[in-house]
């Protein structure tokens, strides 16, 4: 057995790398809509592009820009020394590979869902079936250190996920997710997200240096990632499950709000399922948001907010 990913991801971050930078902040145009929302006894977040800033505004298997793709493929065959096992093609190594992780991602999104539902990929399947093929032609790596193929493989995806795109816990994410902790109300993620999304979350706020147990704070029994369900958080189901989770800790739907900052895929089908829903406008590379939806009585959120701080003013801990 290797390292768990969490210690693994610490070994990683040891080696003082250097990783994507989470691109800068830019703030919205937009005046916040506030109001005190009575009755909430918990919070859920969207992870990416609400706690977590990061490259395109939500986590994802490509980027809009070709080149981070190549520089994220690249690197993995380098760390994990894969070329020698590769079959050699003119070109640099990563664009042998990417036309087999193009493919490889195809056959995931084509899998099989109920109707309304997004298929999700896993990125660590994806991986696999990558060092399978590499496995064949007499490929070898330190099963001490990074366990057996499924191991491997989870390891893999997050550090060509953390090449890919850049991340960073936003700046009043640790102070808000605090008091709201304090003020003794149970806290969960709601998002896409990988094998590795937690861990990354936790890594990042540790890394801020403002909390210092952010597993205390945000619960992982209260938080649904799409890698948990097979489906994307756009899914007609997805927050259907979100809220049998809350249900389950005896929290109903109506007494959990949900802050994100994409109106239309996020927060209009929390809404649908029961929960009050809060529009995170802080950040352009982020915002998901039409003035018809804002207008919209099937959509409109409950309150709007520019900074993560006036959570405090829309659960009432001012």
């Amino acid at each position: 057995m290797g390292l768990s990913l969490d210690k693994y991801i610490d070994f990683l971050e040891k080696q003082n790398r250097n990783w994507p930078k989470a691109p800068p902040r830019k703030p919205v145009k937009a005046k916040p809509m506030l109001r005190v929302l009575p009755g909430i006894r918990a919070v859920c977040w969207e992870n990416y592009g609400t706690l977590i800033r990061i490259a395109d505004g939500e986590l994802g298997h490509r980027t809009i820009h070709p080149m981070p793709l190549q520089v994220a493929l690249g690197k993995t065959i380098q760390q994990y020394n894969m070329w020698n096992s590769m079959v050699r093609k003119p070109g640099e190594p990563w664009e042998v590979l990417l036309p087999q992780y193009e493919k490889l991602l195809e056959e995931q999104q084509m899998m099989g869902v109920r109707k309304g539902d997004v298929p999700e990929t896993d990125s660590a399947v994806v991986w696999k079936k990558i060092l399978e093929r590499l496995v064949e032609r007499d490929y070898q790596y330190d099963v001490r250190l990074m366990g057996e193929l499924d191991e491997f493989s989870e390891k893999v995806a997050y550090f060509f996920h953390a090449c890919l795109q850049g991340v960073e816990a936003e700046s009043e994410a640790s102070d808000i997710i605090e008091s709201i902790h304090n003020a003794g109300m149970p806290q969960g993620l709601a998002d896409n997200g990988q094998k590795f999304t937690f861990a990354q979350t936790l890594r990042q706020f540790r890394r801020q240096g403002r909390l210092n147990s952010p597993e205390k704070v945000l619960s992982r029994s209260l938080s649904v990632f799409s890698i948990d369900l097979g489906i994307r958080a756009t899914s007609a189901n997805f927050f259907k499950q979100v809220a049998e989770r809350f249900s389950n800790a005896g929290i109903s739907p109506h007494e959990v709000v949900y802050i994100g900052s994409k109106l239309q895929d996020r927060l209009a089908l929390a809404r649908q399922t029961g929960f009050r829903t809060v529009l995170y406008a802080g950040d352009v590379g982020s915002l998901q948001a039409t003035n018809e939806g804002l207008r919209d009585p099937q959509t409109k959120p409950d309150c709007l907010i520019t900074d993560l701080i006036q959570m405090k003013q829309v659960l009432g801990l001012n």
